[in-house]
Formats: C-alpha cells, structure tokens, sequence
C-alpha cells in the first residue's frame, strides 16, 4: 500500500487517510494520465503556436474553427461524455461479474454499433455541409465554400474517434490507460506537423484538417498492441439485443440530450461569433485552448482516473466511501485549478503574448485573446469540479440529474450571452459561460450530497477555506506585482532577444505565483499538497 514518508512534508502521517482512501488503484492512473495530458498538452501548446503564427485571429482561422465544430459535434453526441459515462458503468459490472472474454464480447458488439452510427453520421455530414453553413451565417460565398471543403475533410474523424472512444473504456476498465492517454499526444503532434508543413502552401487551414483526421487514425492505432496483449478479440455483432448494450444505450439516453443540447450551444457559440468582426471566433478558441492545459491536466485527467474507481465503489454498494473519495477528488481539484484561475485572469496576458505573438498573431490578437481568456479562467474551478461531479453520478448510474441541470444551464449561458454580446463583443460568450458553469456546478453538488451523505464533509470545508486562503495570497502578490508594472513582459527589438526575455518573465511569474501558493498552503497543513508530493516519481513507496 502506497504510505507517505515521514519526511515528506510536515503532518503528512496526519493525512495518509486521505490518500489511502482514495485508493492506490487512483495512484498509477492519475500519474498516467496526467503526464499524459501534459504531454499533450505541451504538443498542443507547440501545434497552437505553429498556427498562430500562420494564421493569427484571421478569417482562415475563423473557417478552421467553426468547421471543427461539425464533426466534433457528432462525436461528443454520438460518442463522447455520453457513451464514456456509459460504458464505464457497464463493463465495470461485465468484468466483476464474468470472465474477460465477455468485457470483449461486449466491446465488440458496442464497437460495431457506434461505428455504423457514426459512419451514416458522418456520409450525412458530407452531403448537407452545403446546407449546415446556415448555422455560421458570418460566412458567405467563397467563405461558405471553403467551410464546405473543410467539413468534409474533417468528416471521417468522429468515425475514428468513436471506435477509439469503445477501446479506449475498455482498456480503462482493465487499468489501463497509456496507449490511449499517449493517442491524443499522437493526435496533436499529427496536427502540428500539418501546420508546419503542408498547411504552410497552398492548402492552408485544409492541411490542418488533413492532418487532424490522421491524427485520430494515430490515435486508433496506438491502441491496437494494448489491446492484443490483454487478449482482446474482436466478434463481429451488433448485440441489439443484448441486456448490456441496452443498458448502455439506456444509460446514453438522457446523457445524449444533454450531450446534444450542450454542443447545439457551442455551435451557436460559434454561430454568433461568426457575425462578429473578423478574429472574435478565433480569439475564443486561443483562449479556450489555453484554459484547456490547466482543466485538462488538474482536471480531466484526474477525473478520468478516478471514474472506475468510482464505478467499482458504487457497483458494490459501497456509498459512504464513494462520497467521501468524490469529495476528496473535489477538494483535489480545487486545489489545483484555483490557483491556476487566478494566474491566468490577472496575469493572462504574458503568456498569450509569450506563446502566441510572433508572426501573423499581433499585438491586437493578444489583447483580443487575454480578455476572453481573463474571463474564461473564472470558470475553471466549476469545470474541474464538474468533471468529479458529473462522474459520481454516472457511477451511480445516473445521468439524468447532470443532464437535466446541464440542459437548464446551457440555454441559460445562451441567453446570457446573446444579451451581453452587444455590448461586450466575445468576451461576453466567455464571462457568460463561466458564470452559469459555476451555478451549475454548484446545484450538482447540493444534489449529490443528498444521495452521497459524505460528499459534504467538514474536511472538504476545510479544504476549501485553505484553497481560498492560499489563493487570496496570491491574488495580492499578483495585484503588487501589476501594480508595479510586473505584470506585462518587456519588448526588444531583436525577436530573438524579445522571445528569451519574455520567456524568462513569463516563467518567473508563474515560479513566484507558485511558490506563494506552495507556501501558503504548506503553512495551512493542506493534505493535497502531501498528496501530490506523494505522486510524483520518486516519491512512493513500493
């Protein structure tokens, strides 16, 4: 059993219940998974880069990004959160209640069904891509055309995606989580080296379709030896009939609608950007993709890890421990992503401009992306919380109560933001998202901590307050810093010169930032600061 040393950290005994409760199963998952995410996230971050530099806040880039919207929407209905939050359930009870052998009779037969789903998905996408740039009523003309042409490019990879999705749970189910965590690693550097190369000629933003849809095939294969060395076998059936797959798709049923109503409001998200000045759309998704590093590794991956752990605890009706271990990952989360919150409204702008600003990303696309980003950061805590949350529902084999609040909570983010776009431009769609995602959040807590009485523990209001405490000391570091005119990095003429300062500046910033939080939150004795010291290599007992 993984123990804390004793040098560790001061009172780290003191806390080895939190981690032992968590479950050593979690330990390897989470060290997986999020060096995985931060692999992919470094990648992503390279491949960002390469783009912004061809393609700034332009009208290319805007194409680009409404025409990912299309096909992304049919995976995430078809074969996102939706089926994940279902299979994992499922094959869970498969594998405890039989032999391996079913786990991949079941596989094969869910495999099957979601890729002939996705396939007729798909052929349809390709037919009426004409039709469905009404939803982008910005772009017209040549710039519908080239929407169309990028669609349809972009239409085999939610197919590909999909059957990757089915393997993927399955080899989570059995703890492994590598070869799918290193596909979207894979996926990324396919995307890059699109943009260093061909998207570079005369293709432009198509070589990145091209390169997106071979990534996914990447992401696929990687999977197969994975698969081969746990004795998969693949049978070719549809299993409709089959109580399992029934369960799946009854399981998929009110996650699917609020699946679809959550993407039908990213498509207007993008829908209404396209009718606002040219580089809004792109802007959004800069700075989405930079909230994205800190969700994705302190949030995503963490949550991924957890969920099976989650599943096996509810499947054996062990309840009080689920809420407690949920409440724990909570109080995780939140350690993790507030501090990350705060760095990225107050300081935003250092990193977009130490990322992204060089070539055809101006001064201009800095300011346009650090304000939608400054506001999407408020909301990164209540995503990370949601992505607990919505797990310990699904492992309680719940999807209708997240799905009902969802679909409350995604109409109400687009009234709001169709009311304050008029006067805020796009950084409204980002101030609008993140407020109603902390209500969101919030309602699903008060409701799971009715049905999981140890959610709402006097650890995890402990938690909190320590969380808060070290983020208010950073708040007023960061706040003498800017006031001071710390904030901005320096220029130089040289662009070697500006790059190695602003590097050097950026990375600076965010040492000091971590270093007050680290400390403030050593001093409150945080249990989660022991616990991820404990998780970083070298620092286990075996």
């Amino acid at each position: 059993m993984s123990r804390f040393p004793a040098s560790q950290t001061a009172g780290a005994e003191d806390h080895s219940s939190f981690a032992e409760t968590i479950g050593v199963s979690f330990v390897g998952p989470a060290v997986i998974l999020t060096g995985a995410f931060i692999a992919s996230r470094v990648v992503g971050l390279a491949r960002d880069v390469a783009i912004t530099a061809e393609f700034g806040t332009s009208l290319d880039y805007d194409l680009w990004a409404a025409a990912f919207r299309l096909p992304d929407t049919i995976f995430n209905l078809l074969a996102g959160g939706a089926l994940g939050s279902a299979l994992i359930p499922v094959f869970a009870r498969t594998l405890a209640e039989s032999k391996r052998t079913a786990l991949w009779r079941l596989s094969s037969a869910v495999g099957s069904l979601i890729v002939l789903v996705s396939g007729l998905a798909a052929l349809a996408l390709v037919v009426f891509a004409p039709r469905l740039t009404v939803i982008f009523p910005g772009f017209t003309g040549a710039e519908a055309e080239r929407l169309v042409g990028l669609v349809r490019i972009l239409a085999l990879s939610p197919v590909l995606f999909a059957l990757g999705e089915v393997t993927r749970r399955s080899l989570n189910t059995l703890q492994h989580f590598l070869a799918p965590a290193l596909g979207l690693v894979l996926y990324n550097a396919a995307i890059l080296v699109a943009a260093l190369t061909v998207a570079r000629g005369d293709s432009g933003v198509s070589g990145l379709a091209v390169g997106a849809v071979i990534g996914a095939g990447l992401y696929v294969l990687i999977q197969v030896p994975a698969l081969i060395a746990r004795d998969a076998r693949y049978t070719p059936r549809l299993g409709l009939r089959d109580t399992d797959v029934l369960d799946i798709v009854r399981l998929m049923g009110p996650r699917l609608i609020g699946q679809g109503v959550v993407h039908l409001n990213i498509l207007l998200t993008a829908s209404i950007a396209s009718v606002l000045p040219d580089g809004r759309l792109s802007a959004l998704n800069y700075a989405w993709q930079l909230m994205m590093l800190p969700l994705g590794i302190f949030g995503m991956s963490l949550a991924d890890a957890i969920f099976p752990t989650f599943a096996s605890l509810a499947a054996r009706g062990r309840s009080e421990v689920l809420g407690r271990t949920s409440g724990q990952m909570l109080g995780l989360v939140l350690f993790l992503t507030v501090p990350a919150a705060v760095g990225l409204a107050i300081a935003g702008r250092p990193f977009v401009t130490t990322l992204y600003e060089r070539g055809a990303f101006s001064a201009e696309s800095t300011a346009l992306t650090a304000a939608a980003l400054s506001w999407y950061a408020l909301g990164l805590p209540a995503h990370a919380a949601l992505e607990i949350l919505t797990r310990s529902f699904f492992a309680l084999h719940d999807t209708r109560t997240p799905v009902v609040v969802g679909v409350i909570a995604m109409v109400s983010y687009v009234a709001l933001a169709l009311l304050l776009v008029g006067r805020l431009e796009h950084v409204a769609l980002a101030l609008a998202l993140s407020l109603v995602t902390t209500v969101e959040a919030a309602v699903l807590f008060v409701l799971l901590q009715r049905r999981l009485p140890g959610l709402a523990s006097n650890d995890l209001l402990k938690s909190v307050l320590r969380t808060a405490l070290a983020a208010g000391s950073l708040v007023i570091v960061l706040m003498i810093v800017a006031g001071v005119g710390g904030i901005l990095p320096p220029s130089e003429t040289a662009p070697l010169a500006t790059l190695v300062r602003r590097v050097g500046h950026t990375l600076a910033l965010a040492g000091l930032g971590a270093l007050v939080y680290g400390l403030v939150a050593w001093l409150l004795g945080a249990p989660e600061l022991a616990l991820v010291r404990a998780r970083l290599p070298g620092k286990r007992r075996h």
